[in-house]
């Protein structure tokens, strides 16, 4: 049996937004270029919860699939 949990909302580091979507640093952050003067810029190293909102707005809010 597959049980999915959608992501909470909060504040992430940039590192942790890579690894909910299962992608590369390099690659993220060219799929955020269109989208960084909407977005604003970043708290130190750490996405506010309206810009996270935003990034799960823009490329689907990530989820993860637990096989029980």
């Amino acid at each position: 049996m597959k049980t999915i949990i959608k992501v909470e909302v909060r504040p992430y580091l940039h590192s942790e937004l890579v690894s909910l979507y299962h992608t590369s640093k390099s690659t993220f952050n060219k799929d955020l270029k269109p989208h960084r003067k909407k977005l604003g810029k970043r708290n130190g190293n750490r996405w506010s919860i309206k810009q996270v909102e935003m990034i799960f707005a823009i490329f689907d809010t990530p989820y993860v699939i637990i096989d029980e």
